[in-house]
């Protein structure tokens, strides 16, 4: 039986990844996740890292979500379109 204390706070766990992916969706609307970003962008997964590593000199705008990227599909069109 699991106690009390370790069912709180997986519950407490639960409810927070939850209310992150509710306010993802609510401020931001659609996005893409990698392989989608890579697709827009005609682009190859390495060159994705490459520039998500890089992210704070060219200013990729990257959020992660529950330890995957996320792209918000209106923020990466101003950005190739500020960056050309």
């Amino acid at each position: 039986m699991i106690p009390f204390q370790g069912v709180q706070r997986a519950f407490q766990e639960c409810l927070g990844a939850f209310e992150e992916v509710m306010k993802m969706k609510e401020i931001t609307g659609p996005y893409l996740d990698l392989n989608g970003l890579c697709k827009r962008l005609g682009i190859s997964i390495a060159t994705a890292y490459r520039l998500l590593k890089r992210r704070k000199k060219n200013g990729i705008p990257a959020h992660r979500l529950q330890g995957n990227w996320r792209f918000i599909i209106e923020e990466i069109d101003d950005w190739v379109k500020d960056t050309l």
